[in-house]
């Protein structure tokens, strides 16, 4: 082995870095921007006068692969992480309020009890859906699988698709769901705790790693790839070409339509879905009613409220035709009673629309993943929409780059 080439310095990326470190010569990284972290990272913004993420991410206990990275990079420590595992959700048109916490084991015991269930479900509820998702074809969608008119349906299944998935229930795969499912709920409290970043997505996963890796090269916007006898030669950046040595390997851990503008063959998931997120600095430290750190809301605009120090963030989940020209008026209406707060009108804010967070995922596009490996001898794939056999999450991008790392180690 010689050089191990990684085209963007996103979680793919970074994670095929820090897994390539101890085992390759040489680890070079390229990214096009001129930051690290691609979808999942922070930033300070000069309207708020302070610094938050672009988006929220709730990485829980059964990111295993996820707490590795964070391990490996030795940031860890930087997470805060809840105790005891529980997700509590309101619904502001009926007034009511419940807990989603798992016991520890993975027989769900507490679901035994009324008080620790969906209002309005019974035990059996609970069973019947999770057999049906368990059954469910791979053809089959959330909304096909089962039944959208059940309260079940409406405070459960629906907002984790949209948490999950970030695809309407309508059309969200039931098989990927399930998978993540299985991973979480199923496995009891550890798998479903919390692990919240104490200052932001980048000084948790992004800064250490790229410490960890050495360096990152920025605005290398990758342009062409040259091959000869199967075999990548060189690649073509904004500013330079790089040729390759015969022992070297590259990495692409780019969005979707990046790769296939660089692969016309390479066959991918089509469409994307939206993420926005709302930022609303407070003039008191950002703190909810009921003193947990998020909150979930079924039956508004909002789906997530996230505080940290002064900000509340509220996340909305496949956002594709969200135009509400008064959104922040909307969704300030929706959380400010969920928040300890005086403020009236709507606290300065920021709203971050992420158009392309995640491929559709839906069952006909969930089959077209491809693999880590290409046809390429020393080519191969890492982003959360390769074929990892979970949803596009953080878990799914850090997943992907190990696999990178390690099928490119196993060819050389």
């Amino acid at each position: 082995m010689s050089t191990l080439h990684i085209v963007g310095a996103g979680l793919a990326g970074l994670s095929t870095a820090v897994a390539a470190k101890p085992h390759w010569p040489d680890v070079r990284v390229y990214e096009a921007a001129p930051h690290a972290g691609g979808r999942c990272r922070s930033f300070y913004d000069k309207s708020l006068d302070c610094l938050i993420d672009n988006g929220n991410h709730l990485i829980l206990g059964a990111y295993e692969e996820t707490l590795d990275f964070a391990r490996a990079i030795g940031s860890l420590d930087t997470f805060n992480i809840v105790h005891p595992a529980e997700i509590p959700f309101a619904e502001p048109a009926s007034g009511r309020e419940w807990l989603l916490r798992p016991n520890r084991g993975p027989i769900p015991f507490s679901l035994l009890f009324k008080s620790r269930r969906v209002p309005e479900t019974t035990l059996s509820d609970l069973i019947r859906d999770l057999k049906k998702l368990a059954l469910a074809d791979s053809k089959n969608s959330i909304f096909e699988t089962l039944t959208p008119s059940t309260p079940l349906f409406k405070r459960l299944w629906e907002p984790l698709t949209l948490g999950i998935l970030n695809t309407p229930a309508e059309t969200a795969s039931a098989q990927l769901f399930w998978a993540a499912l299985k991973r979480t709920l199923l496995k009891g409290e550890q798998s479903c705790r919390p692990y919240l970043p104490h200052s932001g997505l980048s000084a948790s996963l992004i800064e250490p790693a790229i410490d960890k890796i050495g360096q990152v090269a920025f605005n290398k916007r990758l342009k062409t790839l040259e091959y000869t006898d199967g075999k990548i030669k060189a690649f073509v950046f904004n500013d330079e070409t790089v040729k390759l040595a015969s022992n070297d390997a590259v990495v692409l851990a780019l969005p979707p339509e990046a790769a296939q503008s660089l692969l016309p063959d390479l066959i991918a998931p089509k469409g994307a879905n939206t993420i926005l997120n709302l930022h609303f600095k407070l003039e008191e430290k950002a703190e909810l009613k009921n003193g947990r750190p998020f909150l979930g809301l079924v039956g508004t605009t909002s789906q997530w409220v996230f505080v940290k120090d002064r900000v509340a963030s509220v996340t909305v989940s496949a956002a594709n035709d969200v135009e509400d020209p008064k959104l922040a008026e909307t969704v300030w209406g929706e959380i400010s009673p969920y928040l300890q707060t005086t403020q009236d009108h709507h606290p300065p804010h920021k709203i971050i629309r992420e158009k392309r967070a995640t491929f559709d995922q839906t069952p006909e596009n969930t089959k077209l993943r491809p693999p880590t490996t290409t046809d390429v001898h020393n080519l191969f794939l890492a982003s959360d929409w390769i074929d990892t056999g979970l949803p596009a999450t953080i878990e799914s991008a850090i997943v992907s780059g190990r696999m990178a790392e390690a099928a490119a180690r196993r060819r050389f």
